[in-house]
């Protein structure tokens, strides 16, 4: 469903999720043959930008590379529609229907294919997300805001709703991630976990504060059966550090 979706203001400021039926798809345009494409460059769709009220949040593509004497398949999904383990996903369903198609066959398939609006469901039929809301009202009520860090290129006017942000890209040889590998073992956690950790203690550090909020992404996939479900899952988990 999430793939058949637009989003369409709800004349209160809001957004409303409008799933298109199987039956209407051929309204759309999703999907382009080689024929259709011709001058048409992967860079091109990788810079496709979404209109998501009028159009499906996925583009196909078939690309001739004549050089080569083959066909490149261009599957654009827009990131608000999946994650990364759905697309994983979707990778491997596509490879099995590409097998079976070559056999001449019908695709058949281990499990069943859950929704992320079965999901949504399970979530409301069991009250999760009142049991979830009211725990992380516990775990963030009262939690301190901002960070002062000395930075010598302070945020302009102290804007501290401002989006802008820097970002520094730090890239392990093999021989230091073997070594961090055998720290975060030898502590029974991940490279991952301990790198968080570290920046967590550099913030408390640099920010001179006893009570510290900080977040990371999580999958966000709570039940075994759903664990194939194609959707945008992810979430952000907020974790409060007293010092």
């Amino acid at each position: 469903q999430g793939l058949r979706t637009l989003f369409k203001t709800d004349g209160l400021g809001g957004v409303v999720q409008q799933i298109t039926p199987m039956s209407d798809l051929s309204d759309f345009q999703w999907f382009w043959h080689s024929e259709q494409s011709h001058g048409v460059l992967l860079d091109d769709e990788a810079n496709y930008q979404f209109d998501l009220s009028k159009e499906l949040p996925i583009r196909i593509r078939f690309i001739d590379d004549p050089k080569h004497r083959k066909q490149i398949l261009s599957f654009l999904v827009h990131h608000m529609v999946i994650d990364e383990w759905s697309l994983n996903t979707i990778m491997n369903d596509l490879r099995i229907a590409y097998k079976s198609r070559l056999e001449n066959k019908e695709s058949e398939w281990d499990e069943p294919a859950y929704s992320i609006v079965d999901y949504a469901l399970f979530q409301k039929e069991n009250n999760l997300s009142s049991t979830h809301r009211t725990y992380w009202k516990n775990q963030l009520e009262g939690a301190p805001y901002g960070l002062n860090v000395s930075d010598p290129n302070p945020i302009e006017n102290g804007n501290l709703l401002s989006t802008e942000a820097k970002s520094i890209s730090v890239i392990f040889g093999h021989e230091i991630y073997e070594k961090l590998l055998v720290l975060a073992k030898k502590h029974n956690g991940s490279v991952f976990t301990m790198l968080y950790a570290a920046i967590v203690l550099s913030l408390f550090k640099a920010g001179h504060k006893q009570d510290l909020v900080i977040g990371t992404s999580a999958s966000g996939r709570m039940e075994e059966k759903y664990m194939n479900a194609v959707g945008y899952f992810t979430t952000m988990v907020a974790h409060r550090m007293p010092f």
